[in-house]
């Protein structure tokens, strides 16, 4: 849940993993060094009352590339959990990721909601306040551990969306 002492490091890790924009590794992967994604990256939802948390991870990508783009985000899956982050990583990951955060509270919309959910649970903005301050201190120790304590690549489901059909042949 959101309340967790992991939570900070965990939104950290998926930044790295593909959270932000253009910057995460799955992404570079899939996208910049293989050319394989039109589009690719992950995001997490974490309930604020539940221990379910799950992390997503998405690629838009031609048929015929579906198996390198399977096993490409797999892989990275496994280096993250596996090899954790690095220092360097984590410390230029930061700034785009606080800045992310505080531009969403900016906009009315997503305001409204944090707001509205602070009222349900009892919260004020100090509780944001406090991921932010998590989020500037943290290191790659910190955020290894929480990949390696929760994400899990060998139960990832895999779900496949599209026409996957081989073309016809021409006549």
């Amino acid at each position: 849940h959101d309340a967790s002492p992991d939570y900070p490091a965990m939104i950290l890790a998926d930044y790295l993993l593909g959270g932000g924009f253009m910057s995460g590794r799955i992404t570079r992967r899939l996208r910049e060094s293989e050319g394989l994604s039109y589009g690719a990256g992950t995001f997490l939802k974490v309930p604020p009352l539940e221990d379910a948390a799950v992390l997503y991870g998405y690629a838009i990508f031609a048929p015929q590339n579906l198996q390198k783009v399977e096993r490409g985000m797999t892989e990275e899956l496994k280096k993250a959990v596996e090899g954790g982050f690095t220092e360097k990583e984590v410390k230029d990951a930061r700034p785009g990721l606080l800045q992310a955060r505080e531009q969403s509270r900016a906009e009315d919309g997503s305001l409204a909601l944090v707001l509205a959910g602070n009222l349900f649970l009892d919260r004020t903005l100090a509780f944001e306040q406090a991921i932010d301050t998590a989020l500037g201190t943290m290191t790659a120790a910190q955020v290894s551990a929480a990949a390696k304590k929760y994400l899990e690549p060998s139960r990832a489901t895999v779900v496949k969306a599209g026409d996957f059909k081989p073309a016809p042949a021409a006549k």
